[in-house]
């Protein structure tokens, strides 16, 4: 449970965990006086008392991220759009006309949206909500602040309301607190905002019917095949794939038969679901990939039949977003599921609900926090290029894990802030992801950058603040090299490590 405190004085509100550990700080006074990190600058609505703005600052957040929605906004969100900035709080009814109530809201503050590189956006609406209403009030907000804004918006529903009521924080990215300077002062790092710990989004306890979500009753479901595609070792990862190899997945998931193998994928109806298994080992878990228009069939020179597709635009916001819950019953495989079928339209109507909605493709893999992160190659080239994880990642310092999936050996490296450099462990990562991903390591230079593609596998084993200091960094990094025995030496027996006897023995940071 969130809790807020406000020290009127000091003209701040200090947000801090079940644990009493402060989280964010949010001052009416610049950035550049705040003692504090992460923080930010709260600008009150004009003549509002800058006790006042605190209080309802402190409802408001607290409400948002304590109120058990069905796409819920937790602190992490808050903290990543607020650490840094300046912000502002709209709070209004959508009314008939959400864009003019919007706008008039922004009007009353003197506010110009377009100024602002980042959205939470928070909906109170009826239980009878649309999802095309939900991301049409979403689309609003996006386009009023500037092109490339980072947006989180979550949904909260309430059969005793009759309009929707929307709360929006717009932050500008400020600079630094006074904390920061005074880290410069003894480190040449940057920005010290707190890492974004979670981003998934979970979902409460009452189900939410996944084709009603997406707005598909029992009369247009009949109109659709629902594809089931699984996820095999034998075959490939298909959740990986779908990140680093997207055309090709997408191929496969509209085969209709493999060459010399009777017809599996045929579709019966002109429109699809598409859905691939979200885990190996877990059977009913599934990432909606997209609704797509069945055009027409083609054969490969191999003998491969297969679908030409065309997206449907009304559904994509949800593409490797939505995960659903759904057990299929006993029997055939079930890939292709024809909603002409009544019995069957009416079992995927009342048991695939959904699991969780995510704010963004890549957080649809699970993000419990730094420490369960563990991506293959191919899902930690997906993280560096998406925006929130470049967020998380570049917000910490840290020591992180190599596996070798292959052979069980490791590498244990470390990333820290030297130099000048100011992205802590997202610049580290983004050497792996590119060139020949070995980070100047001989031993995985030896690889080859398509071996380490097809079998390392990235986790965190420790996290750091931006103001800690390499030399305490690099000794827990030495300690996690000994721990996991993975420093290799040619006199043993059987080695089993990466890194080599110099990188251990080095206690200064690489230049």
């Amino acid at each position: 449970m969130l809790t807020a405190d406000i020290d009127a004085d000091r003209s701040i509100v200090t947000f801090r965990n079940e644990d009493n550990k402060t989280e964010l700080t949010i001052s009416t006074a610049p950035l550049s006086t705040v003692e504090a990190t992460p923080a930010a600058h709260l600008i009150p609505s004009p003549g509002a008392k800058a006790e006042t703005a605190l209080k309802q600052t402190a409802e408001i957040i607290t409400s948002l991220t304590n109120t058990n929605s069905y796409i819920h906004i937790d602190f992490p969100d808050v903290i990543s759009i607020c650490a840094s900035a300046a912000i502002r709080i709209i709070r209004f009814n959508a009314g008939d006309d959400p864009s003019k109530a919007f706008s008039d809201a922004l009007a009353a503050q003197g506010i110009n949206p377009s100024c602002y590189d980042r959205a939470l956006i928070n909906i109170g609406a009826p239980a009878n909500i649309g999802l095309a209403k939900v991301t049409s009030l979403v689309t609003i907000v996006q386009e009023a602040v500037q092109d490339d804004a980072l947006i989180i918006w979550g949904l909260a529903l309430d059969p005793q309301q009759k309009d929707m009521g929307i709360t929006v924080i717009l932050a500008e990215s400020e600079g630094e607190t006074a904390a920061h300077e005074t880290a410069k002062k003894e480190l040449t790092t940057g920005k010290d905002t707190q890492m974004m710990q979670e981003e998934t989004m979970d979902t409460p306890n009452t189900p939410i019917r996944f084709l009603d979500l997406i707005g598909l009753d029992n009369e247009q479901l009949k109109d659709f095949t629902i594809r089931l595609n699984g996820n095999k070792p034998a075959w490939f990862d298909v959740l990986d794939a779908y990140y680093s190899s997207h055309d090709e997945l997408m191929e496969w998931v509209f085969i209709k038969q493999w060459p010399g193998q009777q017809v599996k994928g045929a579709f019966k109806k002109k429109k699809v679901l598409q859905f691939i298994q979200l885990h190996q080992e877990d059977p009913t878990k599934w990432l909606f990939i997209g609704a797509f228009e069945v055009l027409g069939e083609y054969q490969k020179e191999d003998g491969t039949v297969a679908y030409d597709y065309r997206e449907i635009p009304q559904y994509a916001p949800l593409d490797a977003r939505a995960v659903v819950y759904y057990k299929k019953s006993q029997g055939p495989t079930q890939l292709m599921n024809d909603m002409g079928n009544y019995k069957l339209r009416n079992r995927f109507l009342e048991t695939m609900t959904l699991d969780h909605l995510s704010q963004s493709p890549i957080s649809s893999l699970p993000f419990p926090g730094f420490e369960n992160v563990r991506l293959t190659h191919r899902q930690l080239v997906a993280a560096v290029r998406n925006d929130t994880w470049k967020t998380a990642l570049g917000n910490v310092q840290a020591v992180y894990l190599q596996t070798d999936r292959r052979t069980g050996w490791h590498y244990v490296g470390s990333a820290y802030s030297h130099k000048g450099a100011e992205q802590g462990l997202l610049s580290r990562w983004s050497e792996y992801a590119y060139g020949d991903h070995s980070g100047g390591n001989k031993r995985l230079k030896e690889l080859g950058a398509k071996y380490i593609v097809d079998n390392f596998q990235y986790s965190i084993l420790e996290i750091f603040d931006m103001r800690a200091l390499p030399k305490d960094i690099i000794n827990r990094e030495h300690w996690w090299m000994d721990t996991l025995s993975s420093v290799y030496h040619s006199e043993d027996e059987h080695p089993h490590g990466y890194n080599s006897v110099a990188e251990r023995n080095s206690d200064n940071p690489v230049e």
